[in-house]
């Protein structure tokens, strides 16, 4: 590619950071015959459009008005096969019902309580080209939460409102974007029902 192409073409995309467009321009101009090395890790995201989502329940289905709530939170552990930030979950709802969230995360190992938030919500169709549409809603953090590879994390939500749907899969692991999440069920808390393969969680939000 020569300097004018990389100026017309790939800068004008903004797929680039700032510090990686002067890396290309100090290449072009010292005409160096050395790789340019690039940062791994994601890239900020400007637009809530443009994070990525993890489907959960990729081959599986979601039933429909099933899933009750008696005071006892919904909770699953996750782990990630690279770093990455989590910027929310989506949940399941049903018609345009309301429902009140308290959502914590915190590092199984260690206990530590990384994100306590709570939130109301209105549930409304999701469109999911993976696995089908369902009603819900997004639940976005306050702050992005860095996710480290090869970690258990444990996301609970407690849960208050009518009925919703639910999801069901067939596996308790899924590639996402090159990120590969795996799910376990959460055996030493109180729980709703959720586990690896069924329950609430539908989506993650991350980058």
């Amino acid at each position: 590619m020569t300097e004018k192409e990389f100026t017309s073409v790939v800068v004008n995309s903004e797929i680039l950071s700032a510090e990686e467009v002067s890396e290309m321009n100090q290449y072009f101009k010292t005409e160096s015959s050395h790789l340019v090395g690039f940062s791994k890790k994601a890239r900020k995201y400007s637009s809530l459009s443009d994070l990525l989502r993890c489907h959960r329940f990729t081959g599986g289905r979601y039933g429909n008005g099933t899933w009750s709530y008696d005071g006892s939170p919904d909770s699953l552990l996750f782990q990630v096969s690279q770093d990455i930030e989590l910027h929310g979950v989506y949940l399941f709802g049903k018609d345009d019902n309301n429902y009140s969230v308290s959502l914590e995360i915190t590092d199984d190992s260690d206990k530590l309580l990384l994100l306590s938030q709570t939130g109301n919500f209105t549930s409304e169709p999701v469109h999911d080209w993976k696995v089908g549409d369902y009603e819900g809603f997004q639940f976005l953090f306050d702050t992005p939460i860095d996710i480290a590879k090869n970690t258990k994390y444990r996301v609970k939500a407690l849960i208050s409102g009518p009925p919703s749907m639910r999801g069901q899969g067939r596996y308790e692991r899924t590639g996402c974007s090159g990120v590969q999440f795996t799910f376990f069920d959460d055996k030493d808390q109180a729980n709703n029902g959720t586990n690896h393969k069924r329950g609430q969680f539908p989506e993650f939000l991350f980058t």
